[in-house]
């Protein structure tokens, strides 16, 4: 992908080695709980430093897969001895596989997922140009639930009607969903998330060779193409199938069950398909017959699911009486169509005694047959979703309660949290308010103080006053003041006639005499002229 660092590219590479470094390690011994407690220690680290980094979720993310996985897988996978299956160790990353091998999902096997993958989700995921891997497990059980559905109404799983039905949106950077139309919503069920699916991931190789190829691209895209397919040759008209649709809602987990992908040809699991799924060559039995023949089967000892289980047209009966549990038979049989009402029939009479057999037979009223055995399908399946349904209702009513414990403990220990912080909250409001109090009346007092020590202030100085303005300092101080102001007054006066060209020579002032007006000072004025007195 464009995006991909790449030193991390290099690293990674080099830590690969020609397939995968999975294969250099010592696998005969399944590793010690704490080698294995270590190793999650150290990935969850890697993951939080490479997050923090900002690297996109398939650089973060390492598979936590095991080597015991792999029975799993190949269980869930219904894959032949042309696979081969490699579990990455903690270095390897999704989008890095080794050289020949791509890498999937154990939820999506979870999800329905089975080798090959089927020919039509390769063929939309060629059309939308991405890849089978980059698809989220919901994808999966969308596409092959819608898939059952179709063949059972035996209209043709071409692209063009998938892609009328279908859109693609992308959920992350690599990671796309496929999901139905808002406008169709017959087929719900689908789990909301797959907590941690996309640490469970795993390498696989398949036989070129042998015959096992890939039927699209399956390198990695960071968009997809969102073009619209084609017109087939002969365009298939979906109304029927539609109107069918519209009146009905099925649960995806239903469909998609091990029976239903086998016996509509999206599973090898159990059953022989001849061609590419379920594309027959030759002529193909009658339904009955082959129905027979897988209950004949499953009797001998070839399947090991109980016989309920063996035939999946009963479960396509199933989501048809639980969508429409009050109606007639007559309108239910015009739903289920001939080869299907037969299938029942076929059904029917394998739960009956072998001494009843010959009796059902030889009946010679055929419809009466099948409404019997449809009747007996109906209670069957009812009685089966009765007690799933209370099973549901009994499952929520105890998480209901169990969560309802929960908030009532949580809601005691919040009230008591609550009155504690109002103990606090009542004991620091009291303490500030005798603060506050206490504070106000060293205020009152610190201002009777202030005005007390004005007063005495004021006073003190009127005393003060008084007392100067009778002492001889003060006498004194006068005298020298008027005898200095006489001393300047006189100088300033003189030397304004002397700067106005009054002369003494010219203007003689003999009646001003310096010494007759000292003379005529008080005998206790001692006072120095020109200077001031010294201290």
């Amino acid at each position: 992908m464009a995006s991909i660092d790449e030193r991390l590219v290099v690293a990674t590479a080099r830590s690969l080695g020609s397939t995968s470094s999975s294969e250099s390690e010592d696998t005969s011994s399944p590793p010690s709980k704490a080698s294995r407690k270590r190793l999650l220690a150290g990935i969850n680290a890697d993951e939080a430093r490479l997050t923090a980094e900002g690297r996109p979720w398939y650089e973060v993310r390492a598979s936590l897969l095991q080597e015991s996985d792999k029975a799993t897988i190949k269980d869930l996978s219904g894959m032949s001895d042309h696979y081969e299956i490699v579990i990455p160790v903690a270095e390897d990353r999704a989008h890095l596989p080794p050289e020949g091998y791509h890498t999937f999902y154990l939820n999506q096997l979870e999800m329905g997922l089975r080798f090959p993958v089927p020919r039509f989700i390769q063929t939309l995921c060629d059309h939308f140009k991405v890849s089978p891997i980059q698809l989220t497990p919901n994808s999966y059980s969308s596409l092959l639930a819608l898939g059952i559905l179709l063949r059972f109404h035996q209209a043709p799983l071409s692209l063009h009607l998938i892609y009328s039905l279908t859109q693609i949106r992308q959920q992350d950077v690599g990671k796309f969903f496929i999901r139905f139309r808002p406008e169709f919503g017959f087929i719900k069920g689908n789990p909301t998330f797959h907590k941690g699916w996309m640490n469970r991931y795993f390498f696989l190789h398949r036989n070129a060779q042998a015959g096992v190829a890939w039927h699209c691209n399956m390198s990695w895209s960071e968009k997809p193409t969102r073009r619209a397919p084609p017109l087939p040759a002969q365009e298939y008209d979906p109304s029927s199938f539609l109107d069918s649709m519209s009146v009905r809602c099925f649960n995806a987990q239903d469909l998609i069950r091990e029976d239903l992908l086998c016996y509509f040809g999206f599973s090898r699991k159990g059953v022989v398909v001849e061609g590419d799924l379920g594309t027959t060559k030759g002529p193909s039995p009658p339904p009955e017959e082959r129905v027979k023949e897988k209950m004949k089967n499953s009797s001998s000892g070839g399947d090991k699911r109980p016989r309920k289980k063996t035939l999946s047209a009963s479960d396509i009966d199933k989501e048809v009486e639980t969508s429409l549990p009050d109606q007639p038979t007559v309108e239910v049989t015009s739903f289920i169509t001939r080869p299907v009402t037969t299938t029942t029939v076929a059904f029917f009479q394998n739960f009956s005694p072998e001494l009843d057999l010959p009796v059902i037979n030889s009946a010679s009223n055929q419809a009466i047959t099948e409404a019997l055995a449809t009747n007996f399908m109906q209670a069957l399946v009812w009685g089966g979703e009765s007690s799933r349904r209370v099973s549901n209702a009994r499952e929520v009513a105890r998480s209901s309660k169990q969560s309802l414990d929960e908030m009532l403990v949580q809601h005691d220990k919040l009230m008591r949290e609550l009155e504690d912080v109002r103990g606090a909250s009542d004991a620091e409001k009291r303490s500030l308010e005798d603060k506050m109090t206490t504070s106000e009346a060293s205020v009152a007092r610190l201002q009777e103080e202030m005005k007390k020590m004005k007063g005495e202030v004021e006073a003190t100085w009127e005393n003060g006053k008084d007392d100067f303005l009778k002492s001889s300092e003060f006498d004194r101080l006068c005298s020298y003041k008027a005898l200095y102001f006489l001393e300047k007054g006189f100088n300033g006066c003189l030397a304004q006639f002397r700067d106005n060209g009054y002369s003494e020579t010219e203007h003689p002032a003999s009646f001003l005499s310096i010494l007759k007006a000292l003379e005529d000072f008080p005998e206790e004025c001692e006072v120095e002229f020109s200077f001031a007195p010294k201290e």
